[in-house]
């Protein structure tokens, strides 16, 4: 009998993985300081695998799942590991809100609670560690420990294309990242070892962003992303944090670090050489054990 082998590369596609129907209510701005009420549905795309205590992983902006192809083996091995893709990224869905931090912070909340997590520990990327800030500032009796890599805002930091995305060009900016040429020149500069960037990655990151809707959806995340109430917050949440930081990385903003972790009542670091703004991608070795060690301990 001639049967089908699949693949066993993780890849990021609509039809991997499963999708959650959420739904949450936010505000949107009516003019003269009126505000209405807006109910959001929308399909949120995410992969599991493992069991045990939940890990959620938390891409950055202009990211998908896929920027933790090399640490879901690993840490499904000793946790239930979930990563979604967030609302206008990925395979998600992108319903027409404005993508802040609240919003974002909201739509995890009512993910977690469709897919029955009721616990987890946060792993976040980039501007994702404020949604995760955010999200354990309101619901502190979900979240355990925390790890944030390269925290901060995506506009702030040195990748190609990061600070014009904000400007009255920016749908143009948005838009290169969905072309190959310009993935594939973003990651040479993004990692410290250019010799692993290859095709496949470069296609698993341009795939979702053929999707017009995604390029804006994206963009607005990028613009609307306001960090500037987390400084109270952070205080407020009593949870082991760990930094995970590159000593070599030309991209990161340091200073969007230095930020949070000014305001972190039970910080630890971790910093990694040899490694560029995706020490996930490029050191899990490193990553993972670090993360393991962390909340494991």
């Amino acid at each position: 009998m001639i049967t089908r082998v699949k693949s066993t590369v993780f890849t990021n596609k609509k039809t991997v993985g499963s999708y959650a129907n959420i739904a949450f209510d936010t505000y949107v701005e009516l003019g003269g300081g009126k505000e209405d009420v807006l109910s959001v549905e929308a399909r949120m795309h995410y992969f599991e695998r493992g069991s045990g205590k939940t890990v959620l992983l938390l891409h950055g902006a202009a990211q998908s799942y896929y920027t933790f192809k090399n640490n879901q083996d690993v840490l499904s091995e000793h946790f239930h590991v979930v990563m979604p893709d967030l609302l206008g990224h990925g395979y998600s869905d992108c319903p027409d809100i404005s993508y802040s931090v609240e919003e974002y912070s909201l739509s995890l909340e009512t993910f977690l609670k469709t897919i029955g997590v009721e616990k987890c520990s946060i792993i976040a990327f980039g501007q994702a560690a404020a949604y995760a800030l955010d999200f354990a500032s309101f619901n502190g009796n979900m979240v355990e420990e925390m790890v944030f890599i390269h925290p901060g805002a995506f506009r702030n930091t040195n990748f190609p294309g990061a600070k014009s995305v904000t400007g009255p060009f920016g749908g143009r900016s948005m838009a290169k990242f969905a072309k190959e040429a310009f993935v594939a020149k973003s990651m040479e500069e993004a990692y410290f070892d250019k010799t692993i960037v290859d095709k496949l990655a470069v296609e698993e990151y341009t795939r979702p962003f053929q999707s017009r809707e995604v390029v804006s959806a994206a963009r607005l995340a990028i613009m609307n992303y306001d960090e500037s109430e987390l400084a109270g917050k952070i205080g407020a949440i009593a949870k082991p944090m760990l930094v995970v930081e590159s000593v070599d990385d030309p991209i990161h903003n340091v200073e969007d670090s230095q930020y949070l972790t000014a305001h972190m009542k039970d910080a630890y670091s971790l910093t990694i050489r040899n490694c560029g703004y995706f020490p996930q991608e490029e050191k899990p070795d490193a990553v993972n054990e670090g993360i393991l060690e962390f909340i494991s301990r």
